[in-house]
C-alpha cells in the first residue's frame, strides 16, 4: 500500500484506522475461529467415522488457517503503523526545515539596517556604460550590502538602478526568482555581460 503524505492529524486519523481495521478482521477470524472449534466439538462427541474424520481434518486445516491470517493481519498492522511513524517524522523535519528557513529569512530582512555610506551608482542606460556600472555596482554590493537586509533587497536595489529598456533583459530572471525565492543579484550582472558582450554595436 503507497502512503501519501499528509498533516499529523491526518496521519493519527489514519493510525486509528488502522487500527480499528486490524480489530474487524481479527474479530471476525476470532469468530470464524470460535465456530470451527464448536464444529470440531461437535464431531469429537459423534461415532468417529470416515467421513467425520476427513470433516475433522479440514475443520483443523481451515483453523489453522485462521490463525496464520489473525497473525498475517497483525503484522500487516504493524507494517502499517511503522510506515505512517516514519511518514511523521518526515513531515516534522520538513515543518522544522521550513520553519527554520523562514526564521533565518525574516530575522535577515527584518535585521536592523546600517544606514548607507554610499550614495547611488548611475542608472545604466547604455552597453557603453555596463563595464563602469557593474564596477560601481558591486562596490555599492561591497560597502552597503547590510543596508539592504537580505538578498531580495539587494536583487531589487540593483533591477531598479537600470533604465526600463535595460529592465527587460533581465524580467525573466526577477520572474524566477519571485517563483522559487532564489534571489541572486550577481545574476543581473551575468546576464547583462553576457548579453551586452555578444550583441552587435
Amino acid at each position: 500500500m503507497t502512503l501519501t503524505p499528509g498533516g499529523p492529524n491526518d496521519n493519527a486519523a489514519t493510525q486509528a484506522a488502522v487500527e480499528q481495521c486490524r480489530r474487524d478482521v481479527i474479530a471476525h477470524i476470532d469468530d470464524k475461529g470460535d465456530q470451527l472449534r464448536n464444529a470440531i466439538e461437535g464431531l469429537q462427541t459423534k461415532k468417529n467415522d470416515d467421513a467425520d474424520a476427513d470433516t475433522m481434518k479440514k475443520l483443523a486445516h481451515a483453523l489453522e488457517l485462521c490463525k496464520e491470517a489473525k497473525e498475517m493481519t497483525t503484522v500487516f498492522a504493524d507494517e502499517m503503523r511503522a510506515e505512517l511513524a516514519k511518514l511523521d517524522k518526515k513531515i516534522a523535519d520538513v515543518a522544522a526545515d521550513a520553519h527554520l528557513r523562514l526564521c533565518l529569512h525574516m530575522n535577515d530582512c527584518n535585521a536592523i539596517h546600517q544606514p548607507p555610506k554610499m550614495g547611488h551608482p548611475a542608472i545604466l542606460d547604455s552597453p557603453w556604460n555596463l563595464n563602469a556600472w557593474t564596477e560601481d555596482m558591486k562596490g555599492k554590493m561591497l560597502v552597503d550590502g547590510d543596508h539592504f537586509g537580505c538578498e531580495e533587497h539587494r536583487f531589487r536595489y540593483v533591477y531598479s538602478r537600470l533604465h526600463p529598456d535595460v529592465q527587460c533583459l533581465v524580467l525573466a530572471q526577477l520572474h524566477f526568482a519571485q517563483a522559487t525565492g532564489l534571489w541572486d543579484h550577481e545574476e543581473i550582472f551575468n546576464i547583462l555581460q553576457a548579453t551586452y558582450l555578444t550583441a552587435p554595436f
